[in-house]
């Protein structure tokens, strides 16, 4: 039921949905709202390995305010999915890293 309501939730018509589960969509999603929720910092968002990403960028908010984003897209080494990961892609493993 949750995993339907996301879907048609307009709120999040900017999102790509759906979840290969390579961390691809969900990597494309990270930037898309750290871009909304941090305008003036640039972020770069890449893929690792399968599975993994690592975020990183410059000055700007802290690694709490970033990963508050991020979590919502990390699955951990359980592979727990919750719907939003469903919908909107995950990955197992997200690094950040500020500099």
């Amino acid at each position: 039921l949750e995993v339907a309501r996301l879907r048609a939730d307009t709120a999040h018509a900017t999102l790509t949905q759906g979840d290969t589960g390579d961390g691809a969509i969900a990597a494309k999603n990270i930037r898309l709202l750290l871009k909304a929720a941090f305008p003036a910092v640039k972020f770069s968002v890449r893929k690792r390995d399968y599975g993994a990403l690592t975020v990183s960028w410059a000055d700007g908010p802290d690694s709490n305010a970033v990963e508050a984003v991020t979590d919502l897209f990390r699955s951990g080494h359980n592979g727990t999915a919750t719907p939003w990961m469903m919908v909107f892609g995950h990955a197992e493993y997200i690094f950040t890293s500020r500099s």
